[in-house]
């Protein structure tokens, strides 16, 4: 019998328990049939033997039933005894064999734990931005309601008008419940020191939709959300900790915003807020349902579902909106309906939140995954190896008597050691790697507040570090790379040689990592590219030396557009002579900064024909100096602050909307006006040349940039209470100036802040378009850069170990008179073959995995073949260098010494 046979006996008759429970029957039946033969021998009869046999036994069956389970129980503890015993000594010889090669551990493990903490982080992401739920009670009955207007733009999207928010709220069936918000920014004077808020206007109603509730207080009533009702508010509970301590004794206070005083009735609870803008301050929205209907779509809405599903509520919602017409015909009439195509859509809330932040992260977690691919093909590699080195071990374990079984765990108990091992380093290296995605994160990023070490992270690394473990453990054992014909027992020399099984496996690796590399890189390649060519392209304005601020005057104290322009125009020009300045201006949408909204507008020599409904076009107050300040050439007059003062009307418009409505002709002296198709009309003054506004992959604007004072008889929106303020400088530092225009605010109003400052290119760096591209290429670029290193690293240790095998017969070589360049090119060339191999397969695969990118590529196609020959050259000239230091580190080694070792 095997020396090995014995060993699993035991666990063999535990797992068979048929064959235990008729061992214990036929134990019990000779104990019994000894006793009636003892009691047969002392002159019983074979009844009476039989009758007292019993008598002694007692219940014969509970007896048997009693000894089986003792029996089994035996057999547990003596197995388990084993097992424990079999775990420990080969988890000792395990380490001691890890400790014995340093090198190789060490370097194993720091492979392993990077890759696995970058693919555990990017899970962490995965699982809370995509995959986990939204923080709200059944959260997945909750929907987004939006205008849609494809007419206007194919991405236009508004939000509701308060007349459609009420009838959807009041007539939609499949809507439980409806509540709407509105987001904006407070002013808020804390310590004598003013600052910006984020405030929420909401109404009672959404907090039921979304189910929130106070940790301290109550929420708003629908009694204060109505018009004229009593003003208060709650605070998040953020805001609430860092600006109250977190003291319960605040509800009840009041709080000053804007200059009025509101009650503070309760503060929500952690982690309640609105699904996609964090907020400081919620007060009451207050609208009123009998207010005249207006096409004025400003009202951002979140319904929850009944017990029916998505389809039957955009049904209801879509029947509703195209009632519009009839129920509201002067806000809503036929020819805006299908000039617009204007539709109300319903989209499950979490989508909404994500948008395309969903196709981003998958991507990324992608890249992580082949990121890990390469790192456990290193390892991998480097195991084939060292299984190569053990061959004669294992044959001669074979030979004692050893079972397969026993081998395989042999192989195991190390590489799960070693995984697990790596798992656990890449837990707070993951954490660390979460922290780091947090602050450089665009702030337009989705759900990132919910980031953090969790209990899924935790055991996600732990089973990724188990299936390393056992595929680093049995992969390289499938090869038989042990079991080659002839063994080594029967080898004549020390030296063994690589079988060819293994040596399939490492370049059937090698060329792998090679394919995966390529993939990183090329992907990183084309998100590098479209960042230069974004960065490349010129906008048509000037952002170096220009600084950027936001400033809100309250209406409690600027409440008409007389006071505001009078503020703006003394602020301006009091910047404007401070030392460095060159000019300073304002304006209600700055470039690449402010997207999106737009008015209807009339032009005076272009009536509209009954039944069409006027452009939908991007409008903006501008102060005199504005398109100075932003270096814009115009053509014909620039207005200025005597054009305010004297109600001209001066306006200038953009040359793209000039060549749309005024193909072929001067817009100079044209009548335009945005609130009604009558006179007066506001004129055309001047042209500016085309510049880019909405994003670096958008056309250039098409926009009117209307006076900070409107005409009489031609009202315009409201005051610009709120306003951007440019400030052009000489110095390339433009963030010294704040103290100084600091000082000049607090000397005109010391209650009104500053925020939002800094530099306008750093603006624009920080924009939707341009940030998540940058994020995007930081992680891809990190991902790509450790995926060359990985596959250099890799490529430098298996032909260093090629190299080393294969010493006896460069020795010949050398020896025989080849040179070492000779040498040197041979094993390059046989390296090269098998890099040039996965290069070519990762040209295809990441042709195939390029088109995820193609949202988020701008200026470059998916397919660039310059990305592609550029990402390629610069893997096989790392192959290369690898392979060269390699084959000439063992190309110095002297033959005499090797051949005679040999």
């Amino acid at each position: 019998m095997s020396p090995m046979s014995g060993k699993y006996a035991d666990l063999h008759a535990l797992l068979n328990r048929s064959r235990l429970d008729r061992d214990v029957v036929e134990e019990l039946e000779h104990h019994f049939d000894s006793l009636v033969e003892r009691y047969r021998e002392e002159g019983m009869s074979e009844d009476d033997a039989s009758a007292a046999a019993l008598a002694r036994f007692g219940d014969l069956d509970r007896v048997r039933a009693e000894t089986t389970a003792v029996d089994r129980q035996s057999h547990r503890r003596r197995e388990a005894s084993e097992i424990t015993h079999d775990v420990v000594r080969a988890t000792r010889l395990a380490l001691r064999r890890l400790v014995r090669r340093p090198e190789f551990s060490v370097f194993a493990l720091l492979t392993l734990s990077v890759a696995t903490a970058a693919f555990a982080a990017l899970f962490t992401v995965l699982d809370r931005l995509v995959l986990s739920p939204l923080p709200y009670d059944d959260s997945g009955r909750l929907v987004q309601l939006e205008s849609r207007v494809p007419g206007v733009g194919p991405e236009a999207v508004w939000g509701l008008s308060v007349a459609g928010y009420f009838d959807l709220k009041d007539n939609v069936p499949s809507l439980e419940t409806m509540g709407a918000y509105s987001v904006g920014g407070s002013n808020f004077v804390a310590d004598g020191v003013p600052a910006r808020v984020r405030t929420a206007s909401v109404s009672a109603s959404l907090l039921r939709t979304l189910r929130l509730s106070p940790v301290a207080g109550r929420l708003i009533s629908e009694s204060e959300d109505v018009p004229g009702g009593p003003a208060v508010a709650m605070l998040d509970h953020g805001f609430w900790e860092s600006r109250f301590g977190g003291h319960e004794s605040v509800v009840g206070s009041t709080i000053e915003l804007n200059g009025s005083r509101y009650e503070i009735v309760g503060v929500l609870d952690e982690g309640h807020g609105l699904p996609d803008i964090a907020t400081d301050v919620w007060i009451p929205l207050r609208l009123d349902p009998s207010a005249r209907p207006v096409n004025a779509h400003w009202v951002s809405t979140i319904g929850r579902l009944a017990d029916g599903p998505i389809q039957t509520a955009r049904a209801e919602v879509n029947a509703r909106t195209l009632g519009f017409v009839d129920r509201f015909p002067n806000a809503y009439p036929e020819s805006f309906m299908e000039s617009t195509g204007f539709r109300t859509s319903i989209t499950p809330l979490k989508d909404h939140v994500l948008g395309d932040s969903t196709r981003t992260v998958w991507v990324l977690f992608a890249a992580a995954g082949l990121l890990l691919l390469i790192a456990v093909a290193n390892v991998t590699n480097l195991y084939i190896v060292r299984t190569e080195a053990r061959r004669r071990d294992f044959e001669v374990h074979a030979a004692l008597g050893a079972s397969r079984r026993h081998i395989v765990w042999q192989s195991l108990s190390e590489t799960l050691l070693l995984s697990v091992a790596a798992a656990l380093v890449a837990i707070p290296l993951a954490h660390a790697g979460i922290r780091l995605l947090l602050s450089t994160a665009p702030p337009g990023l989705p759900r990132l507040a919910e980031l953090g070490l969790d209990a899924n992270m935790i055991i996600f690394t732990l089973l990724v570090g188990l299936a390393m473990g056992v595929f680093l453990g049995v992969v390289p054992l499938l090869y038989r790379s042990f079991g080659a014909a002839g063994g080594i027992i029967g080898h004549s020399g020390t030296r063994t040689t690589t079988s060819r099984s293994g040596r399939r496996a490492r370049q059937l690796m090698l060329a792998a990592q090679m394919a995966v590399a390529l993939v990183l890189l090329a992907a990183g390649g084309l998100m590098l590219r479209s960042l230069t060519s974004m960065r490349s392209l010129e906008p048509g304005f000037e952002d170096e030396g220009v600084l950027t601020f936001d400033v809100f005057i309250p209406w409690s104290s600027y409440n008409g557009w007389d006071a505001v322009a009078a503020f703006h125009e003394e602020f301006l020009g009091r910047i404007e002579g401070l030392p460095g300045v060159e000019r300073a201006a304002a304006t209600t949408r700055l470039p690449m900064i402010h997207v999106g909204f737009c008015s209807a507008l009339f032009f005076e020599d272009r009536p509209l024909a009954e039944g069409d409904a006027p452009p939908c076009l991007p409008v903006a107050l501008a102060s005199p100096g504005f398109f100075e300040a932003m270096e814009i050439p115009v053509d014909g007059y620039s207005p200025g602050w005597s054009d305010v003062a004297s109600g001209s009307g001066a306006v200038v418009v953009t040359q793209a909307l000039a060549d749309r409505i005024w193909p072929g002709e001067s817009p100079i002296d044209k009548g335009i006006r945005g609130n009604g198709d009558a006179p007066p009309y506001y004129r055309v003054r001047g042209v500016a040349r085309d510049f880019l506004s909405d994003g670096f992959d958008q056309a250039p604007i098409e926009a009117v940039f209307f006076p900070m004072k409107p005409i009489e008889g031609a009202p315009l929106w409201s005051p610009p209470n709120a306003i951007t303020v440019v400030v052009k400088t000489a110095s390339e530092n433009p963030e010294a100036l704040v103290p100084g225009i600091r000082t000049v605010l607090r000397d005109i109003d010391p209650d009104v802040p500053m925020s939002n400052v800094g530099g306008y290119r750093a603006a624009i760096m920080a924009s939707p378009s341009v940030s998540r591209t940058s994020f995007s290429l930081l992680l891809l670029g990190i991902a790509a850069g450790l995926a060359l290193l990985l596959s250099t690293l890799g490529m430098y240790g298996v032909v260093s170990q090629l190299v080393i095998e294969r010493s006896s017969e460069i020795a010949v070589r050398l020896a025989l008179g080849a040179r070492l360049r000779e040498v040197i090119s041979m094993v390059m060339g046989q390296s090269l073959k098998v890099a040039l191999a996965g290069v070519a397969v990762g040209v295809i695969g990441a042709l195939a995995a390029s088109r995820a990118l193609g949202a988020v590529l701008f200026g470059v196609s998916p397919g660039d073949p310059l990305t592609y020959g550029g990402a390629a050259i610069t893997l096989l000239a790392t192959v290369a260098l690898a392979t060269y230091l390699a084959a000439r580190r063992a190309g110095r080694v002297d033959p005499i010494e090797t051949l005679r070792s040999d």
